[in-house]
């Protein structure tokens, strides 16, 4: 395998990627075999053609008939044939590259799950063996009838309720005691001695080193699209917000990579703070390190990504030339690690010795006893609630009714015989499985609520005494199951005997009566057509009549689909022959055409007015040669294409109007042929406004020009 590795040089980030393999990880447990495959159907009966009937042989003389052979016992069913081996596991696919482990920080967002290897391909089950003949089924015995279900017992009343306990006797316990008098007040305390001077202050513990900043790094191939700075580039592509890369504050990234990959969903893993490295992907030297200064926004096909240039080298700097392979490296920095622990502080100097306390002063003399209270003495606690009496005994179930007899079973009809079994279908071989899509990434797990405070159990009251459960009433007997009959063997089928040898051909008895016509046998396959026959020599011409007399003598003579000579007077100048099924001859003169106007008219004769196209009113569209000499009417804003002459060839002349309606913005455009505003010569697409009209005529085979009003 090939080998690749880029090198990145950035001012505080080394990176060095490989796509090295690594070493084999060991081979995962064969999986359970899977459940095997559905029968595949049955192949369908081949049926094949007719052949052709044969010719009839000249019958032979008939001979004495001999004895037929004695039937041969069928012979035995085949064994069923052994199943085919399972087709061994595909192997394990290639196991992914290992990243290094880095220092650890805090836990960063979690990165996206690599992607799995391919599973192997299932190897294809064998063919399973043809299923022998199966056997008759013997006939069901009758199912003994079902003895019918017993009474419920009567459920024993509820016992009653204890009776309430008596109430506590009134309190013998004193009101409470008066107020006692306010203790006099405490002599002053005397001055606290001098405290020590303080010992000195130890030195304070180095503080330890802060934790490195976590990350991760991934590389895609992309190649330089410098035909735009805006917009989405082509599968594969980077394309710069600025026409000079360095300067620009965002690039715009195709979600599909230039091995076509869809990485969406890791770009879309980039914030602010996070890098990315655009980098030729031979020569290292020669690359762009930008800061994402925010969010990624998804646009259609492609991510939008803000950013800020922080570095660059060689042609990155000068700018990467259209189609240029390039190496994407984004860079996902994780927290800054916790700084260590400060050292511990140095001991407190020992603090000096207290000064004596001055003496206490006298207490004061106790005040006055309060007067007895009035108030009596709080009610006892009520008694204790006697227990609930027990429940009382469950009444004995009711006896189980008798077994309704069951009614006898019809006579089963005669099963019919079973036709022998088809062979078994080759099962299909198993399609290799798809490949596993991409894990997306985790989401980031939300704050954890604070704990509720948990209310206090309350006091749990006394379970009452369990009733004794009543008696169950008997279960009726179950009826007797028929005995179900044997199934019978089947006989197997025996070899065929051999045919006997033919007898000599006796002498030719009498011919027999005419048997009853047999079913017609199918219809074989229609023999080929024979080959046409030459054709005949052409006999000579006969001779040539001599010529009649003509019936048509006069200008304006018709001859008409009779033998009567009819006669159409002749016309004024510069009239037309128009059809009239009103006149004997069919015909008439006539110097105008009433139905000119309609698109049925013949457009060499030209219309009196402008037919309206057939074509749609809404949706792009381009003229055809039917819409030579009307009107094409829109109704809403689309664009309406003249075809290449090589397209559609209108003739030199040809005239179409063009008119939009309210709120309809038309757009008039040109293939390859050149279409020319009247009064200015500029060329290419017109554009008409609501409520314009406009007229294009054809003035050579590749040039129109246009005007009207509304038209720009």
């Amino acid at each position: 395998m090939a080998t690749s590795v880029v090198t990145i040089n950035t001012e505080d980030i080394d990176v060095v990627i490989s796509n090295a393999q690594g070493p084999q990880g060991p081979g995962g447990a064969t999986g359970p075999t899977g459940p095997a495959g559905a029968t595949g159907a049955t192949g369908a009966t081949g049926i094949g053609a007719t052949g052709a009937t044969g010719a009839t042989g000249a019958t032979g003389p008939q001979g004495v008939v001999g004895a037929t052979g004695a039937t041969g016992p069928i012979g035995a069913t085949g064994s069923i044939g052994v199943t085919g081996p399972v087709g061994a596991t595909g192997p394990q696919g290639i196991q992914g590259i290992q990243g290094e482990i880095g220092v650890t920080g805090p836990i960063g967002a979690t990165g996206p799950q690599g992607i799995q290897g391919v599973v192997g391909a299932t190897g294809s089950t064998g063919i399973t063996g043809p299923q022998g003949i199966q056997g008759d089924v013997g006939a069901t015995g009758p199912v003994g009838a079902t003895g019918s279900q017993g009474i419920a017992g009567v459920t024993g009343p509820t016992g009653p309720i204890g009776a309430t306990g008596p109430t506590g006797a009134d309190s013998t316990v004193p009101g409470p005691t008066g107020a006692t008098g306010s203790i006099g007040a405490t002599g002053a305390t005397g001055p606290i001695g001098a405290t020590g001077v303080a010992g000195p202050t130890g030195a304070t513990g180095a503080s330890g080193p802060a934790g490195a900043n976590g990350g991760s790094a991934t590389i895609f191939n992309y190649a330089a699209d410098t035909s735009s700075t805006t917009g989405r580039p082509g599968a594969g592509d980077i394309r710069w917000g600025n026409a000079t890369q360095i300067n620009s504050t965002r690039i715009n990234i195709d979600h599909i990579d230039d091995n076509g990959d869809d990485i969406d969903f890791l770009l879309a893993l980039l914030k602010a703070n996070d890098f990315i490295i655009i980098q030729d992907r031979d020569v290292n030297n020669n690359f762009q390190k930008f800061l994402v200064t925010g969010a990624p926004v998804l646009q259609t096909g492609y991510v939008e990504l803000p950013v800020v240039i922080d570095s660059s080298g060689g042609t990155g700097t000068t700018n990467f030339s259209n189609f240029q392979l390039l190496a994407l490296v984004t860079i996902a920095v994780g927290l800054t690690g916790a700084t260590g622990a400060t050292g511990p502080a140095g001991a407190t100097g020992p603090i000096g010795a207290t000064g004596d306390t001055g003496p206490t002063g006298p207490i004061g003399a106790t005040g006055a006893s309060g007067a007895a209270s009035t108030v009596p003495g709080p009610t006892g606690a009520t008694g204790v609630i006697g227990a609930t009496g027990p429940t009382g005994p469950q009444g004995v179930a009711g006896l189980d009714g008798a077994t309704g007899a069951t009614g006898p079973a019809g006579t089963a009809g005669a099963t019919g015989a079973t036709g022998p079994q088809g062979i078994q279908g080759v099962v299909g071989a198993t399609g290799p499985a798809g490949a596993t899509g991409a894990t997306g990434p985790q989401g980031i797990q939300g704050i954890q609520g604070d704990v509720g405070v948990t209310g206090p159990i309350g006091a749990t009251g006394p379970v009452g005494a369990t009733g004794p459960q009543g008696v169950t009433g008997d279960v009726g007997p179950t009826g007797v199951v028929g005995a179900t009959g044997p199934v019978g063997a089947t006989g197997s089928i025996g070899a065929t005997g051999p045919i006997g040898a033919t007898g000599p051909q006796g002498i030719q008895g009498d011919v027999g009566a005419t048997g009853p016509v047999g079913a017609t046998g199918p219809e074989g396959a229609t023999g080929p057509v024979g080959a046409t026959g030459p054709i005949g020599a052409t006999g000579p011409a006969g001779a040539t009549g001599a010529t009649g007399p003509s019936a048509l003598t006069t200008k304006g003579d018709l001859a008409t689909f009779s033998t009567v000579v009819t006669r159409l007077a002749v016309g004024a100048d510069n009239e037309i022959i128009v059809a009239d099924s009103t006149q004997a001859t069919g015909l008439r003169y006539t110097s105008t055409i009433a139905d000119a106007t309609t698109a049925t008219a013949a457009r060499g004769i030209g219309y009196m007015g402008i037919p309206q196209s057939a074509a749609a009113t809404t949706g792009s569209y381009t003229i055809v040669a039917a819409d030579a000499g009307e009107h094409i009417y829109t109704t809403a804003t689309r664009t309406v294409t003249i075809p290449a002459n090589s397209s559609v060839a209108f003739p030199v002349g040809t005239a179409i109007t063009f008119i939009a309606a309210t709120g309809a913005t038309v757009t008039i455009a040109i293939t390859t042929d050149t279409l020319l505003l009247a009064g200015a010569g500029t060329t290419g697409s017109r554009t008409l406004a609501p409520f314009g009209m406009a007229t294009c005529v054809k003035i050579t085979s590749t040039s129109w020009i246009i005007s009207g009003n509304g038209l720009t």
